[in-house]
Formats: C-alpha cells, sequence, structure tokens
C-alpha cells in the first residue's frame, strides 16, 4: 500500500528524505496561484470558486470529507491522527478550529 501525504500548506521546514524511503507519494496544492502571483487572469479564480459553490449546492459535487472534528484541541488532533493509524481511513478527516488546549 502506497503512502500519501497532500497539503495546501506551505511546508515550514524541510521534508525528512527518510519519508520517501518507501512508497510514498506527497503532493502539494497551491490554489491560489493567481492571486498570489498577480496573474492577469486572477479575477476567474472568483468565478471558478462561485460555480464550485453552486455545483455543491445542487448536489453536483460532493466533499471528500468523511469525518468533521471541532474544536482544534489536543483530543482532537489525537482523534484524527488515531484514525489515520487504522489504515482504513479513507477520503478526508477535517479537525477544525477555534483553538482549546
Amino acid at each position: 500500500m502506497e503512502n500519501m501525504a497532500k497539503t495546501i500548506l506551505p511546508a515550514f521546514k524541510p521534508l525528512h528524505l527518510e519519508l520517501f524511503y518507501k512508497s510514498v507519494t506527497f503532493s502539494y496544492e497551491l490554489m491560489y496561484t493567481r492571486s498570489v502571483f498577480q496573474t492577469e487572469d486572477m479575477a476567474s479564480q472568483h468565478a471558478i470558486l462561485m460555480q464550485l459553490s453552486d455545483w455543491v449546492e445542487e448536489g453536483k459535487v460532493r466533499s471528500t470529507m468523511t469525518k468533521h472534528l471541532s474544536p482544534l484541541s489536543p483530543v482532537t488532533l489525537k482523534e484524527a491522527y488515531e484514525n489515520l493509524l487504522t489504515g482504513r481511513t479513507i477520503e478526508k478527516i477535517v479537525v477544525e478550529g477555534p483553538i482549546q488546549l
């Protein structure tokens, strides 16, 4: 089984090469390339997101979220991590704020 990590956040520290000794996929997505780089067509990002919003409301597109945990705390992070360790987690686990310590 291949391990996969996906993020839309930048890597704040270098990734350790040990992570890649086995079959690992790390995907990085920059969702707001147009606005970050101030491209000429950056206003089209608004149109794309509005179309996506319409499709979600119409049921044409569905979220890949399977579990929603809140608030963002050590307890919910531990629960999310334990779910991932089972090896049976498919799709997305979302842990959302506000932060509680």
